[in-house]
């Protein structure tokens, strides 16, 4: 303790508040810790919170560059020059915020209901329920939803309805009636499945190249950068579908997007052409299986709590 004190009274020398080391720079070469001074203004403490949550250094700027290049960013990351990108975990969380920033700025909805079978001039003879994916948030729909999910047929076992399927049809009736209301719910649980869907897409792709000595560390870095892409991807296409001729369709993010998986996996992983394709396909069907399956579940969750 002395000698720390005797090193903290001579000019130039300071110690680490944690654990007493001597510092020769910003950073205490024994714990990690960083030397600040956290007795100062209010003001400057809150500056340096919402800059360490939202500032953009050229890290995240060339980033996201970069990411447009199928498995270029990937492929760097692994190969160790790490240092000029933001970790894959944090941009996909940057990105992800847009994205849902996107939705709410643009008012879109996220799952919408609407009458199928419903003529133009809005009558519900003979409904049937459909949905639209990423559409605008349209009220107009909701009458016509809303006598449509009163007419689907409850199943029951036995005779009798099951609570959870009582559930589910009284919230499939109010999201019917009240999209905003659905979608605010949906919002908060869409986050909370990707987190079980973006490993699964990168253990699903590990086992696809089981025996080419990668590892599963590896894949999941992958999934994760793809998964920021496709939500680059659909960002923007909600920022410019105002003026898209005939509004947002399917094709739109599902070419570009397998594009860009077939190119980054060859890029990353190595491998010919034909043996990219194969894997692809397997990947992309199985995945797809699983995601019907996840946002189906989401969905059930969704209407059990409306």
């Amino acid at each position: 303790m002395q000698a720390a004190n005797a090193l903290e009274s001579e000019p130039g020398h300071a110690i680490c508040a944690n654990c007493g080391a001597a510092l020769s720079g910003p950073f205490c070469s024994q714990c990690g810790q960083k030397e600040e001074e956290i007795k100062r203004p209010v003001r400057e403490f809150v500056e340096h919170a919402l800059e360490a949550f939202f500032h953009f250094d050229i890290r995240e700027l060339r980033s996201t560059a970069l990411l447009l290049k199928p498995g270029e960013m990937t492929a760097q990351y692994l190969a160790g020059r790490r240092a000029r990108f933001v970790p894959p975990v944090r941009l996909y969380i940057l990105v992800s915020l847009f994205f849902f920033l996107a939705i709410w700025a643009t008012d879109t909805a996220i799952v919408q209901f609407y009458d199928a079978r419903a003529p133009e001039n809005g009558t519900t003879t003979g409904a049937s329920l459909g949905t639209r994916l990423l559409s605008p948030l349209d009220k107009n729909l909701s009458p016509g939803a809303a006598a449509a999910a009163d007419k689907i047929h409850i199943l029951e076992i036995d005779g009798k309805v099951p609570d959870w399927i009582a559930h589910v049809s009284a919230g499939l009736k109010r999201g019917a009636a009240d999209p905003k209301l659905l979608n605010e719910r949906l919002s908060e649980l869409f986050p909370r499945a990707m987190v079980a869907l973006v490993p699964i897409f990168g253990i699903l792709s590990w086992l696809l190249y089981l025996g080419r000595g990668r590892y599963l560390i590896e894949h999941l870095i992958f999934a994760l950068h793809f998964h920021t892409f496709a939500f680059v991807l659909t960002t923007a296409l909600i920022l410019i579908r105002p003026i898209l001729p005939g509004g947002f369709a399917g094709w739109m993010f599902f070419l570009p997007a397998g594009l860009y998986l077939a190119v980054a996996l060859r890029r990353v992983f190595g491998g010919s052409w034909f043996g990219t394709i194969w894997r692809e396909i397997i990947l992309l069907l199985l995945y797809d299986m699983v995601f019907t399956a996840g946002m189906a579940f989401l969905m059930g969750l969704s209407l059990n709590d409306l």
